[in-house]
């Protein structure tokens, strides 16, 4: 629904100007002109705030405004501390000192419950959410092997 009005406010600024009917007429010079524009450029800032963001759009910003550097040079997303668990053993419900294989099932277990194909049919916002979740439990994977190696 915000796209319909982003582009009904565009077309309605665009219509403006071209309209002959304006509240300075375009035979006053340039002061016409002004108006003109600054009635599309409030159109034009108007649409924009109203344009719902693509999905590619909000995951590109969520990757350049999310995570801190971490000494060893690994990011994790910066999340609200009751959202997530504080570590990754805690992520993959492990203890630290758990073995290989305990790891390597807890990880398949997280990825089972998680994994973005159980939820296709859902909504998008749900798929999104699932997709967050499977990278959070490989990065968890990944920081634990790298740990240990």
């Amino acid at each position: 629904m915000g796209n319909i009005w982003y582009i009904v406010i565009l077309c309605l600024g665009i219509l403006y100007v071209l309209s002959p009917i304006d509240a300075v007429p375009d035979v006053v010079p340039i002061l016409g002109w002004v108006e003109d524009l600054l009635v599309f450029a409030v159109a034009l800032w108007l649409a924009n705030r109203m344009r719902k963001p693509s999905p590619a759009e909000t995951a590109n910003e969520q990757d350049e405004t999310s995570g801190s550097s971490r000494a060893d040079g690994d990011t994790l997303r910066d999340q609200p501390a009751a959202s997530l668990p504080k570590t990754p053993w805690q992520l993959l419900d492990i203890e630290p000192d758990a073995s290989d294989e305990a790891l390597e099932a807890a990880y398949k277990a997280k990825l089972m419950q998680y994994h973005p194909d159980r939820v296709a049919h859902l909504g998008e916002e749900l798929q999104r959410l699932a997709h967050e979740k499977t990278l959070e439990i490989q990065r968890a994977y990944e920081y634990i092997k790298r740990r240990r190696t």
